[in-house]
């Protein structure tokens, strides 16, 4: 058991887990302005023994501390407190809340605030909170559809809506204005993805390239990962196991949008957790970075026989610091400019477009969708069809060709039965 002295949170406590994988979780407890102990509990799940949870419950205790909003914080339900105000004071209060109890992480913290007041506080911000009628919420909504596509109105409509929700859900309202409010996409989303052709090109332009050769690796390698960005940034050495043919996704970079600012932080979503199996073409490109990182070693430490297990794949220099996912992006950004590679929209390259490459072109190859899924760190194989199935005109007519074929190959007819 920790103590801390003088602070509002007085001691935490960390244990290990019974369930898969035996993840640790941390605690921390408060007195509530009643005088009665209360807790909040948080999952440590980069903690790697009891002293490395520890570690991380003292950070996040001193996260904690260093917020000011320690009313909301004393009793969630003292959140209720806020509804005599504003539709904004009310979103930031719950925003507030659902990052200091560990719900969402600091990158994502920082775009939903930026997001609402953009998009939603100048339309009805001022509004108080009971008072918002299902009137309102469709003007602003069709307000909306003037001016912004219907992804980015899709992520404003939905930290309201996730606030009412979780009023009505507390009893602390009785009508919610967003209630049966349908936001409907009438958009045809084309994924930017690179043709076989393109793939060739962009292949050789990668070859041609002769800028630092840690570019060369990692704007190629989610061509044959599907990995995010920030996982990208986030490969250690200690994740990758050339002789099985695999490597685990432990951990991601996080980028703050307004500072720039980077931190260590778990994947996206729970499923973002996984081992993903090497297609040869990716063995290759982790042998040569490896030699490459290598020789920027051998220069400060010329005796070294091999890397550091703790160095990062794609990280600055020889290793040691990881790259900013800020960073990677803009400099591959800047190099299809150069080289004008453009994808199937017509619009440049950018590297999160090799990952959607990634999975149409394992969907084409007749690959099972829930093996996609969990290569991709998709939450559900829904996602992934909902996402990847019908993208590409070519998957479809190979899949339906390999239907044919399955049926040709088990029936004496070819199963054509006569008309």
């Amino acid at each position: 058991k920790m103590k801390f002295q003088d602070c509002f949170y007085s001691s935490g406590t960390v244990r290990q887990l019974s369930r898969k994988g035996k993840p640790w979780q941390g605690t921390l407890k408060y007195k509530d302005s009643n005088g009665d102990w209360k807790s909040v509990t948080k999952m440590l799940n980069d903690a790697t023994g009891k002293k490395d949870a520890e570690r991380l419950l003292k950070e996040w205790q001193e996260a904690m501390e260093s917020r000011s909003i320690k009313s909301a914080i004393k009793n969630p339900k003292a959140i209720k407190k806020s509804l005599g105000k504003t539709v904004a004071e009310t979103v930031r209060e719950y925003l507030d809340l659902e990052y200091e109890i560990g719900e969402m992480e600091r990158s994502t913290y920082t775009q939903q605030i930026n997001v609402f007041e953009k998009r939603g506080e100048p339309y009805i911000g001022d509004i108080p909170f009971t008072e918002l009628t299902k009137e309102q919420v469709v003007k602003w909504l069709s307000t909306l559809k003037e001016k912004y596509k219907w992804h980015s109105i899709y992520n404003v409509w939905s930290i309201v809506k996730k606030t009412y929700a979780y009023h009505l859900k507390e009893g602390d309202i009785t009508y919610n204005p967003c209630f049966g409010v349908v936001l409907k996409d009438n958009e045809v989303h084309e994924k930017n993805v690179l043709s076989f052709q393109d793939i060739e090109n962009f292949i050789d332009e990668i070859r041609s390239y002769t800028g630092w050769s840690c570019n060369k690796a990692a704007f190629i390698f989610p061509l044959y990962t599907g990995m995010r960005t920030q996982e990208i940034c986030g490969l250690r050495w200690s994740d990758v196991n050339l002789p099985a043919a695999k490597l685990n996704i432990n951990i991601a970079i996080g980028c703050v949008r307004d500072t720039g600012d980077t931190y260590i932080k778990k994947p996206k979503f729970n499923c973002s957790k996984r081992i993903i199996p090497l297609m040869p073409q990716a063995m290759k490109i982790l042998e040569w970075q490896y030699n490459e990182q290598l020789k920027e070693y051998q220069k400060k430490h010329p005796d070294a026989k091999e890397v550091p297990e703790s160095h990062y794949v794609f990280g600055e220099g020889d290793g040691k610091n990881y790259r900013s996912p800020r960073k990677l992006c803009s400099g591959f950004i800047n190099f299809t400019k150069r080289k004008n590679i453009r994808g199937k929209t017509g619009k440049h390259l950018s590297l999160h477009d090799l990952r959607h490459t990634f999975a149409t072109n394992a969907v084409a190859s007749g690959m099972d969708v829930k093996s996609i899924s969990s290569v991709i760190g998709h939450a559900n194989a829904a996602m992934t069809l909902d996402t990847y199935a019908a993208a590409d005109e070519d998957a479809i007519r190979a899949g339906m060709d390999k239907l044919g074929n399955y049926i040709e190959d088990r029936t004496e007819t070819a199963g054509y039965v006569g008309l």
